[in-house]
């Protein structure tokens, strides 16, 4: 009874037909006829792909691959065998000895599957819903309750016998589709990029080499903090052991892994410093070189700190190279190399480091001009350097208009190269529209990219959109809540929106996680928004200490010093700004120090000559709050017209 969609799954998926395939299935449905004139649904590939399309999945990533996971071994046959410890490891990178009475990530995360089940089905009018058994973790296709006069779920149920078995039938079939489509074309975008990383054992360099205990204990550590980060899949330590000290493009071979992170740690009395390096496996390239430097009075506490800023640095990295690492005939090409340089080089955000990374990405299309890759990477290294006042900003902006066009026509569905042609419309050439557009895209292509997530709701955040761009960042951050670049910026777009009692959570969680200039910088904002001048005062300081050069935030500490009535101490930075020969005059800051002054007409003179040199700092106008007693000002609704920013 069931040869019609057995030859069905033959003619589309022919390998998968083998001896004790879809046992579960046929037993559970055993005796059931097809009836003629059963209802019409949607072709079966449209339901997963409607769920994952919509907004409550478009930027859960983790949500999204367990739910591909979940329908394929249920479509294999295997929904009733599945196990939390298996998932772990398959889905969530978790090594063997994976332990659920530690760990709760399978349950946490299916529950926050199912509800998103639910959130989705709640307004949808699809026919058939997916849902996840009680009790388990096998799919199953029903039919979905409809609201708003549509038929109850008592009325469904007590539909005619041959139209439930009908349903029966099409919704197993269906389930059979879903499971070969998600496998054939993984929803139609870039595939599922999951680094594999060897975390190898830490080397001992102490003077007395007699402390293999405690670097072990660090090895330990680290590997447990890295196979906490989302989208990475760390080799069981019992794997990587025995390669301690080997070349890292053996590792690669045999292990099958895309990097190796090695170390050493060398502990001198009550100190303990230890260095780590990432490397890639192909060319036994450095991708990340960090040292660490603590007290061991409290030996677990070092390690554990240790552990977390490294973790920190490793996903900073990866972020970035994630993508390239993974991809075959990337590494093919003569490019590689130096791209991969290049992206060591953009992991500071100094300008010097910028021109480096800019200098490979050049030598890289030099080995291949059709590497798109390092035509987008060319593309936003231009755009991050003239957001710096490091370089003229008319070359830079005309290069990465043509590098990133570029870049797209070799590859249309290179994730990069939508979001460097997304800043260069936004900073350059003041294309909201067209920047939404591209980011929008690149998140679509690739939804565990956390980059395109994070650009996202930066972008979001400049043009007026807080709460918007607090929805992308918290959906970020389901899938890593360390990453401060992620938490400062909600912490960033709940000021704006003035959620000042929600701002402060991620701004201190970021704290708590890395104490820098930048996040002491929003802390002070937040303080600033809500009239705490003081405050800020105190916070700006904080970061001036740790970044003493950094106009941004001399320019809120002078916005703060002039609404607390000290007026000579604003107007000397304002000097030491305009006067300054080491960088670009920052003519925001300046033009923000006078709106505090009271000095509108001074102010809108400063910011007609950011605008006048297209500076990209003055993007950031319409929701600066600093401005706040300008807005009305009809030169700041005449800039605000020119930037495109008056919607």
């Amino acid at each position: 009874m069931f040869s019609s969609h057995l030859y069905l799954r033959k003619q589309l998926y022919p390998s998968t037909i083998c001896k004790g395939s879809y046992r579960g299935y046929t037993e559970r449905y055993r005796g059931v006829t097809a009836v003629p004139n059963r209802p019409q649904t949607d072709s079966y590939d449209e339901v997963v792909s409607r769920v994952l399309a919509s907004p409550a999945f478009a930027r859960a990533s983790r949500q999204a691959q367990l739910l591909r996971y979940l329908v394929e071994k249920s479509a294999a046959g295997e929904g009733g065998s599945l196990k939390e410890s298996i998932i772990a490891m398959e889905v969530f990178g978790r090594p063997a000895t994976y332990d659920p009475k530690i760990d709760s990530v399978v349950r946490v995360e299916v529950s926050k599957l199912r509800a998103r089940l639910d959130q989705y089905y709640e307004t949808s009018h699809d026919e058939l819903r997916i849902s996840i058994r009680k009790g388990g973790y096998g799919v199953q296709l029903e039919r979905n309750g409809f609201k708003d006069g549509q038929p109850s779920a008592a009325a469904r149920t007590a539909t005619n016998q041959w139209r439930a078995s009908a349903l029966i039938i099409a919704a197993g079939l269906a389930l059979i589709v879903l499971g070969l489509w998600l496998r054939s074309t993984r929803l139609h975008s870039a595939p599922p990029l999951q680094p594999v990383i060897a975390v190898l054992p830490f080397a001992d360099l102490s003077p007395t080499a007699d402390q293999k205990s405690l670097a072990d204990g660090f090895t330990e550590e680290i590997t447990a903090e890295i196979n906490r980060s989302a989208g990475i899949h760390v080799v069981a330590r019992s794997s990587s052991a025995q390669y301690a000290g080997a070349d890292v493009r053996r590792i690669g071979r045999e292990l099958s892994v895309h990097a190796a992170l090695e170390g050493s740690i060398r502990r001198i009395g009550d100190r303990v410093k230890v260095t780590a390096q990432l490397v890639e496996s192909r060319h036994g390239l450095q991708l990340m070189n960090s040292g660490y430097e603590r007290d061991l009075s409290d030996v677990l506490g070092a390690q554990r700190e240790i552990a977390r800023l490294l973790a920190l640095d490793f996903r900073k990295v990866l972020i970035t190279v994630r993508r390239v690492v993974v991809r075959a005939d990337w590494q093919q090409s003569e490019a590689y190399r130096p791209y991969l340089q290049a992206i060591w080089h953009t992991a500071e955000d100094s300008p010097d480091e910028m021109r480096q990374a800019i200098r490979l990405m050049r030598q890289a299309l030099a080995a291949d001009n059709n590497f798109a890759l390092a035509w987008a990477g060319l593309a936003r290294q231009q755009v991050a350097i003239a957001e710096q006042d490091a370089a003229p900003i008319p070359p830079a902006c005309e290069e990465a208009r043509t590098a990133s066009d570029r870049a797209l026509a070799l590859d249309p569905r290179l994730v990069e190269g939508y979001l460097a042609r997304g800043w260069y419309r936004a900073m350059c050439a003041w294309n909201w529209t067209g920047a939404e557009a591209d980011f929008q895209k690149a998140s679509e292509l690739d939804p565990a990219y956390l980059l395109s997530q994070y650009d996202f709701g930066r972008l979001l955040n400049m043009v007026g959109k807080p709460n918007e761009a607090a929805r992308v960042f918290k959906q970020a951050l389901d899938a890593d809540p360390t990453w401060t670049w992620l938490l400062n910026g909600l912490g960033s777009a709940l000021i704006k929106a003035e959620r000042y009692d929600e701002a402060l959570k991620p701004i201190e969680e970021s704290m708590r996680i890395r104490r820098g200039a930048g996040v002491c910088m929003y802390r002070g904002m937040l303080a600033a928004e809500q009239g705490k001048h003081h405050e800020a005062i105190d916070w700006f300081r904080q970061g001036l200490e740790l970044s003493p050069n950094s106009p941004t935030i001399s320019g809120r500490m002078g916005y703060s010093l002039a609404k607390l009535g000290r007026g000579e101490e604003s107007r000397a930075l304002i000097r030491t700004m305009a006067e300054s020969t080491e960088r670009q005059v920052p003519e925001l800051e300046i033009a923000a120090i006078h709106a505090g002054l009271g000095d509108n007409d001074e102010a809108m003179n400063w910011l007609d000559k950011a605008y006048n040199r297209r500076s990209f700092t003055i993007s950031y106008s319409k929701v600066d709050y600093r401005f706040r007693d300008v807005r009305n000002n009809p030169r700041f609704q005449d800039l605000l017209r020119k930037l495109h920013l008056d919607r």
